[in-house]
């Protein structure tokens, strides 16, 4: 999604999309978190409640965008919530990996951020040092673009092909697992620096496309079905009414949520350089589906 984002609208919905993404996500999970607290009858603590938030917060670029397509929303709405879900997406695991160390806490030990400084140089490196290794990885992909950038050599096609997924998988990993910041930030960032500045240079879109299309669908579907062959076995003889009332009353609440918090946000949204009317924005409610980064953040939990 990254790499096929408009850069021309990027601009322009980006203020918008980074309210969203940004307050709304810590919104959505404070507001989510604190209500589970209250209804869910599981006794969960507050550390579950809010990891539980962060893990609905997420909306889904792929689900979101397929929607959007089948029932012809313009451009602008189209380009707003795909670049929320882009980042929103790394915003969710910016707190889930903040709560979620809440958890992995025992009597003997302390909690990785438990403390104001720590949880404000985390967000603080987060912010900085993730977008500038996206930085760094989409760079050296456009460069290795510009070093096979032969239309009449057929590898060079596929080198340039192999260099994204390269890019993708690197920069997540030794941003999520050497450093220690967001690995989903890094990733999106180097998709938009290839959108930008390596666009020119892919001697065939359609097969770029394409084959990351594919990877696309291969990985939300292993991602439900490693879900199921988990979860399903286990759950399906042991769900109670109660789960299912559950289910339904923070898919109810959710909606809310979103709702509240474009109402909260219109002022700032409408006055944008892409400027949403009321239905626009109470279409965006019902556009916060959510996909399969909440469902690998749920798998993290086993």
């Amino acid at each position: 999604e990254a790499m096929s984002l408009n850069i021309h609208h990027l601009k322009l919905t980006f203020p918008s999309a980074l309210l969203l993404a940004g307050p709304g996500s810590i919104y959505g999970t404070m507001v989510l978190g604190s209500l589970v607290k209250v209804i869910v009858p599981y006794g969960w603590g507050w550390g579950m409640c809010l990891t539980f938030g962060s893990i609905l917060c997420a909306t889904d670029p792929v689900a979101v965008v397929a929607v959007l397509k089948q029932v012809g929303a313009t451009p602008r709405i189209t380009m707003l919530v795909t670049q929320e879900a882009l980042m929103n997406d790394g915003a969710a695991l910016v707190l889930y990996n903040l709560f979620f160390s809440t958890l992995l806490v025992d009597e003997e030990e302390s909690a990785e951020y438990s403390t104001a400084s720590s949880i404000a140089i985390y967000f603080a490196s987060v912010i900085i040092i993730s977008p500038l290794l996206g930085i760094a990885f989409g760079l050296a992909t456009v460069y290795g673009f510009k070093r096979a950038n032969d239309r009449m050599k057929s590898d060079d096609s596929i080198i340039q092909v192999s260099l994204t997924l390269s890019c993708a998988y690197l920069s997540f990993f030794v941003a999520e697992h050497v450093v220690g910041v967001s690995g989903v930030i890094c990733c999106c960032v180097a998709g938009i620096v290839i959108s930008w500045v390596g666009s020119p240079l892919i001697i065939q879109h359609e097969t770029m496309h394409s084959v990351w299309s594919t990877f696309e669908w291969i990985g939300n579907t292993l991602i439900f079905l490693l879900a199921g062959l988990l979860f399903g076995a286990e759950v399906l003889y042991n769900v109670t009414g109660t789960d299912v009332l559950m289910v339904f009353v923070i898919y109810v609440l959710l909606h809310f949520i979103r709702g509240f918090m474009l109402f909260m946000f219109y002022p700032a949204i409408s006055r944008g350089l892409y400027g949403l009317n009321v239905l626009e924005c109470l279409f965006l409610t019902w556009g916060g589906l959510r996909g399969a980064v909440g469902m690998a953040l749920a798998l993290a939990l086993v």
